[in-house]
């Protein structure tokens, strides 16, 4: 599902409204990245919601997070990239793509999501993700590609 639609007309939440009640969030990067590593490393999705919600938690409060949060970002075995794994590219990503700070620059997590998926190709990040999943026509560029790929290996995944 796609959040930006709603994000162009209504800004962005940091409440769940649901009923005509608003149900406030930890809408940070910072926070949703918290979450999404306690799931990486094999909490349940269901006790997130109580770090989610600041206070009472909707009723269908886990699916109403993961569609803040966007399926798509959720970990599972054989992902590309972990947020955290990752996270040193990442942050020279942003700082060399945006001049952002992940450190110390606050943002939403929809400005955080917007700005990853479009981090320039020409960033470490960008050919450390297309040497994990890329196709590559020639052998050695394969091979190559491979052993870049498995220095900078995510624990159970699979690339090439």
């Amino acid at each position: 599902m796609n959040c930006y639609g709603d994000i162009i007309f209504s800004g962005l939440a940091d409440c769940i409204t649901v009923g005509g009640r608003d149900y406030p969030i930890r809408s940070d990067f910072r926070s949703v990245l918290i979450l999404l590593n306690c799931i990486e490393t094999g909490a349940e999705i269901s006790d997130m919601t109580e770090y989610f919600y600041i206070g009472e938690v909707p009723e269908n409060g886990e699916e109403l997070m993961l569609d803040f949060i966007g399926r798509e970002y959720i970990p599972q075995k054989g992902n590309a990239f972990s947020f955290f794994g990752d996270f040193g590219l990442i942050f020279g990503a942003f700082m060399e793509c945006y001049g952002v700070n992940l450190f110390r620059d606050e943002l939403h997590w929809h400005e955080f999501t917007g700005l990853f998926m479009s981090i320039s190709g020409d960033c470490a990040f960008s050919k450390l993700i297309k040497c994990r999943c890329g196709d590559f026509p020639d052998s050695r560029q394969k091979l190559r590609a491979r052993k870049i790929a498995r220095k900078y290996n995510l624990t159970g995944g699979r690339y090439l």
